[in-house]
């Protein structure tokens, strides 16, 4: 998924944030530490990520929506996650929504930013953060983001696995009967995760259900994650809608010609 746990506060502490800011963050990175074991105080109880393939008359092209929501759940003691999203110039970030036993926190502003480490900026490399407090046992937070590829070609891999355990987790694929995509299921083996499809006259629609799906954790030396977590490679191949023809990668050259 696209809801990561980062180390922000050097990010912060370059972007000359307030210092309670900087050491919030301070805090998160510990708490993402401790994130990667199964007996984790947080967990995510369920999520969900819906990609729809539209077509925008206005620019003439084709484009991605996705809704994520993503539920979590304190099991025993007062914790703090840090909410962060990635966008660029080929992704929107339209919405940003998020709750804390149901109702709206106080004082809690997502940020913007450009993407900075060592004193670089990531001129097409953005990022939406702020952070989601669970004060006691038993409470829960969700969040929500609406986001826009504005080319189908940047969808590329779709993980299960999280910074936090997750109990259960949706990822739906809405397809138009215009659109050519292969969906691949990477490194399954070993996992709870059922497909199903849906065919109808005018879309298809793609679900694929995981359960219990233990953390990620970080080694060094450790191959990439694509390599050794469950996902699903996004292959867009054509699109015709409205008697238009757009070729991303249906075959290698084109690949390589783009």
């Amino acid at each position: 998924s696209k809801i990561l746990i980062l180390p922000l506060s050097n990010l912060l502490a370059k972007m000359k944030c307030p210092f309670s800011l900087v050491m919030l963050v301070c805090c998160l990175d510990v708490n993402a530490r401790f994130a990667n074991t199964k007996d984790s105080n947080i967990v995510i109880s369920d999520a969900k990520d819906v990609f729809e393939f539209v077509y925008d008359k206005s620019s003439n092209s084709v484009q991605v929506k996705e809704e994520i929501t993503t539920n979590y759940l304190c099991n025993d003691y007062r914790s703090t996650i840090g909410i962060v999203q990635f966008y660029n110039d080929k992704m929107q970030i339209d919405d940003v929504d998020f709750s804390i036993d149901g109702k709206k926190p106080k004082g809690i502003t997502p940020v913007f930013s450009y993407y900075q480490v060592d004193d670089y900026f990531y001129s097409d490399a953005h990022i939406c953060y702020f952070p989601l407090q669970l004060d006691k046992k038993g409470s829960t937070g969700s969040v929500s983001f609406k986001r826009t590829y504005k080319d189908p070609r940047y969808l590329t891999n779709i993980f299960f696995s999280e910074s936090y355990p997750v109990v259960s987790k949706q990822v739906i694929f809405k397809v138009p009967a215009w659109m050519n995509i292969e969906l691949k299921e990477m490194n399954f083996n070993g996992y709870s995760i059922v497909e199903t499809k849906d065919s109808k006259t005018d879309e298809d629609i793609y679900t694929y259900t995981a359960k219990n799906i233990d953390a990620r954790i970080k080694e060094d030396m450790c191959p990439g994650p694509t390599y050794i977590y469950p996902h699903i490679l996004v292959i867009s191949k054509e699109a015709n809608p409205q008697g238009n023809s757009f070729t991303y990668f249906k075959t290698v050259a084109d690949q390589y010609a783009w």
